[in-house]
């Protein structure tokens, strides 16, 4: 019947509502400018990032372009609120190259550009933080193709490995959720899973209702008689 192909349309709309509000900013993520990008809470000193040769023998690539930046969250929403002045500095014309064993510091006005040392194994970044606080890296390329497995890319002082608090895109490396989701992503996600926790039982008393009108529109045809 007419209601019934209405109530089969409606729960059909409710099972796909749940992935329509999942995947709202599916490319939000996806950058056209860095590849990486990773947000880490440092406190003040030196630390040292690493660029191994890869498999082949070979770099992944020649050099990485990145920008590193104080910011004002340790963790996704740190690199959102920096992204829009990372795009002016990337696309700006103030370019430091680094060679191997070279330093950077924290800079809202300057890129880097390091270029791996094809005469050895491993190429270094020193990085020099003059101030606690969370650091986000906007990198050309995602670090784990510059990492072996027994030699993390990014130790502190002391030689302990320091592990992204988030990333974009979303990485096994970060020690946080690992979700790599905004605020409003996430509160989608969890509207979404309710949804599909709901559904069945939803789609259940539909049908309830549906049934129990049909049956006292036909105890009344029978009444009449």
């Amino acid at each position: 019947s007419a209601s019934c192909d209405r109530l089969v349309a409606v729960a059909a709309i409710l099972a796909a509502l749940p992935s329509a509000l999942a995947s709202g900013d599916d490319d939000d993520h996806a950058h056209e400018t860095w590849e990486w990008a990773g947000v880490f809470d440092l406190e003040a000193g030196d630390y040292t990032w690493t660029f191994t040769r890869g498999s082949s023998g070979t770099y992944a690539a020649d050099h990485m372009k990145l920008i590193m930046m104080t910011t004002t969250h340790p963790d996704i929403d740190g690199i959102e609120d920096r992204e829009s002045l990372a795009e002016e500095v990337w696309e700006g014309n103030s370019t430091m190259e680094v060679d191997n064993a070279g330093q950077i510091t924290p800079s809202n006005s300057s890129s880097y550009e390091v270029d791996m040392d094809p005469t050895t194994y491993l190429t270094l970044l020193r990085i020099n933080v003059p101030q606690s606080g969370p650091h986000v890296f906007f990198m050309e390329h995602d670090p784990a193709e510059f990492e072996m497995e027994e030699v993390h890319f990014f130790k502190d002082f002391d030689g302990e490995d320091i592990d992204p608090l988030a990333t974009e895109p979303a990485s096994s490396s970060s020690s946080s959720d690992g979700s790599g989701l905004s605020k409003s992503e996430q509160l989608r996600l969890s509207v979404g899973a309710t949804f599909v926790t709901c559904l069945p039982t939803l789609v259940v008393i539909l049908f309830a209702w549906y049934h129990l009108q049909t049956t006292s529109v036909l105890f009344k045809a029978l009444s009449a008689f």
